[in-house]
């Protein structure tokens, strides 16, 4: 994980935190948290392929990326009570399980073993925590 990551991770874990204990400023802290780290999932897996692999290897990182950033803003919404937050969790979830069987796949046939290991991991911690949320 980047170090940016973690550090909306734990902003992410610290404004949970506070949202438990309902403490002023949870919600901004959840907001920035979560949508810092849906910003910077879309364009850290669509320029991660930037050179030297194939269009298929791109679009599959490209769709990655977009099912990546909308499993925190799920998070959000579920959290803040939003409506519709259980559908987009429950696609999150879904689309988490399918591209990591993929990646899974993936990380041993083809010269990329380091960036598909990396995102494998990235996708089972996010898929664990929907999973959290998504029975709370």
């Amino acid at each position: 994980m980047k170090i940016e990551e973690k550090i909306f991770f734990l902003l992410f874990l610290l404004g949970l935190l506070l949202k438990c204990y309902h403490l002023p400023a949870n919600g901004l802290i959840l907001i920035v948290s979560l949508s810092a780290l849906s910003t910077l999932y879309f364009p850290l897996a669509v320029y991660s392929f930037a050179t030297g692999s194939n269009e298929i290897e791109k679009r599959l990182s490209e769709k990655t990326g977009l099912f990546l950033a909308i499993i925190p803003i799920a998070w959000l919404f579920k959290i803040q009570h939003y409506p519709g937050a259980n559908i987009i969790l429950f696609l999150g979830i879904v689309i988490s399980l399918i591209a990591l069987f993929i990646f899974y796949w993936k990380k041993y046939e083809t010269e990329f073993k380091a960036y598909y290991s990396n995102m494998f991991y990235r996708i089972t911690l996010l898929l664990m925590v929907s999973l959290i949320i998504y029975l709370i």
